[in-house]
């Protein structure tokens, strides 16, 4: 957490401890846009074309 708190410097400490405790689908939206940290609820992406491109790396692969 502390990497966090020194890499996000507009995140209050408030909402930094709060970051482990996040349900599934949350994320606490600070910055520019909220003049204070908000958790909000992102929706789940149905469409494959249009989700991230963020999976993890498959390991076992990179062994092979």
């Amino acid at each position: 957490m502390l990497a966090v708190e020194k890499t996000i410097s507009y995140l209050d400490k408030v909402s930094a401890d709060s970051i482990p405790n996040l349900a599934t689908g949350t994320c606490i939206l600070a910055g520019l846009m909220a003049k204070i940290p908000v958790v909000i609820k992102v929706n789940e992406i149905k469409k494959i074309k249009n989700q991230p491109q963020s999976h993890n790396i498959n390991l076992i692969q990179g062994w092979e």
